[in-house]
């Protein structure tokens, strides 16, 4: 496929052309999560490969890897430990993990903290893993810092002086795996995530429907910033897997427009600098996520009374008139995307892109909402629970404040 080719091979000219910049971006992408049509560990190959042959700065070469990838994990260590964990207590019922299976889990990983993250991280296929369960099951972010860097260190160096000693060996060795296989385990992420969050949603209706406890504004913008990044991950995914499709049915317009459009936008806004251009696209696509996350949050939750999916829907149609009306001029596609010579195909990727993304924001907003705010009955019921005080022991409540009102 031309796209994912092109994709696999541009990030290989890019390591030759911009060496540290394209080394940094490529595994901090990777590390957050996000797949790749090449494994990080393909970089770590090549920084090393090009240590030897005197193109980059050993030292420099290893810190940027280190700090790419204490970047990316911090990121998906905040997921899992302010969002993965309430998802999991609230709903792990769903999917058979039940609390007392979750308190076992954690009790195993509390004995063996840093251990376990240390190995974890030299682990292949566990190493994304190891970082969400720590933060699910509650390691302290003191903790697994120093664990976490020190496990992925050793990973890096291993890599990293296997492409300083094999060279292109090495390369040839790692580089046989196939983008094909890359893009099936996109597939089986989205399918898997899709799922997970569809069965939550569908068995937790009943406790979405009762009424929650006000949340502060900061807490309800971290569930605004966190369902947004999850939204984005997944629109991502999403996108993955149907230009998969479209070049395994030889459908090569959108292919094509979208070469179209990365060639020309970096040729006008980064002097044809793709890892900069790359990089202020990844700013600008993560921004917005964020962005929307709030926007729907404050704005479509109050405003639009429907489910929350078919609310998802209906929002992405602010940011799909924005993007087309807006963003894509701003970037040299002209509006709807017919700048790009491509017809309609870029305006069809963009209402497909935002609808993911709209419906993604909504189930993940809703369940996350749930899953970190009580039910308002049970605040009510715990307050009257409470011993009474005098207005002494409350100095920030005044007397005739009122309790938070029972769901019906």
């Amino acid at each position: 496929m031309e796209l994912w080719d092109r994709t696999a091979e541009l990030m290989l000219g890019l390591i030759d052309q911009y060496d540290d910049q394209a080394i940094f971006l490529w595994l901090f992408i990777e590390e957050t999560g996000f797949p790749l049509p090449l494994p990080g560990d393909l970089a770590m190959l090549l920084a090393g490969y090009r240590v030897a042959q005197g193109h980059m700065n050993l030292i420099w070469a290893l810190f940027l890897l280190e700090v790419a990838t204490l970047l990316g994990g911090s990121v998906l260590y905040w997921l899992g430990a302010r969002g993965g964990r309430p998802l999991l207590h609230r709903y792990g019922r769903y999917v058979r993990l039940d609390r007392a299976k979750l308190d076992r889990a954690e009790a195993w990983l509390q004995r063996r903290q840093s251990v376990a993250v240390a190995l974890g991280r030299v682990t292949p296929g566990l190493r994304n893993v190891t970082v969400i369960a720590a933060g699910v099951f509650g390691v302290p972010y003191r903790t697994f810092l120093p664990a976490f860097g020190l496990g992925s260190f050793v990973y890096i160096v291993f890599f990293f002086g296997l492409g300083m000693w094999a060279g292109p060996q090495a390369l040839e060795m790692v580089g046989a795996v196939r983008v094909s296989m890359r893009l099936v385990v996109t597939a089986v992420l989205f399918v898997g995530l899709s799922a997970f969050l569809a069965v939550m949603y569908r068995r937790a209706g009943a406790v979405r429907q009762l009424a929650r406890e006000p949340a502060p504004e900061v807490r309800k913008l971290e569930t605004s910033a966190m369902a947004g990044l999850l939204a984005t991950l997944q629109m991502g995914m999403g996108l993955n897997v149907l230009f998969y499709l479209l070049g395994a049915l030889d459908v090569g317009p959108p292919e094509q427009a979208l070469l179209r459009f990365l060639d020309q936008a970096a040729e006008r806004f980064a002097e044809g600098n793709s890892v900069r251009f790359i990089g202020l696209l990844l700013a600008i696509v993560v921004v917005s996520g964020f962005v929307w996350g709030v926007v729907y949050s404050h704005l479509a939750v109050p405003m639009l009374r429907l489910p929350p999916w078919l609310r998802g829907l209906a929002f992405s149609a602010l940011p799909l008139a924005f993007s087309v009306l807006v963003l894509m001029p701003l970037l040299g596609a002209g509006p709807l995307g017919l700048g790009l010579e491509s017809g309609l195909f870029p305006l069809a990727g963009e209402v497909v892109r935002n609808a993911l993304f709209g419906v993604g924001l909504a189930t993940s907003y809703s369940l996350l909402r749930v899953a970190r705010q009580r039910p308002a009955r049970a605040v009510a019921e715990d307050r009257a629970s409470d011993p009474p005080r005098s207005p002494a022991s409350h100095p920030d409540r005044p007397k005739d404040q009122p309790r938070l009102p029972e769901a019906p």
